[in-house]
């Protein structure tokens, strides 16, 4: 009697279900969030700007600090990728909310904190504005 090797059994398993929304939904997460050939200072800022989220608004000063940049340096640096400062800050939290949707442990009020927002409703118009939808709509659109 001829057993099934190890990796034959586990080429025949099926995988489960996809939702056709996760892989856009990854792709853009990952283009906001960077990769390995980015350069140090852009992880560093994006890094930077992500752990201030909690404390509100992130300071340009501070991630200039971190990026061994000074602010005139980091905007340019930034403007030749084609992003302001503000710009920069408002791609990173479109990337992190539509990832943060897809996670109904969160409530909205906490990913709006988690974003920095210092209210739930900025939160909202920001979320319409990149999206088209409220959050409410965009999370019942993923189930």
């Amino acid at each position: 009697m001829r057993s099934e090797s190890p990796s034959s059994s586990f080429i025949s398993l099926t995988m489960p279900p996809v939702s056709v929304h996760i892989p856009a939904l990854l792709f853009d997460l990952l283009m906001e969030l960077g990769d390995v050939l980015e350069p140090t200072w852009l992880s560093i800022a994006r890094r930077t700007v992500f752990e201030s989220f909690c404390h509100g608004v992130p300071d340009i000063k501070v991630v200039a600090a971190a990026t061994g940049f000074s602010e005139a340096k980091l905007k340019d640096r930034l403007a030749e990728r084609g992003l302001s400062f503000r710009g920069f800050i408002d791609d990173l939290r479109r990337a992190l909310a539509v990832g943060y949707m897809g996670n109904h442990g969160f409530s909205l009020v906490d990913v709006a904190y988690l974003l920095g927002f210092s209210e739930q409703s900025s939160f909202q118009r920001a979320f319409n504005r990149w999206t088209g939808k409220t959050p409410g709509d965009y999370r019942r659109s993923l189930l």
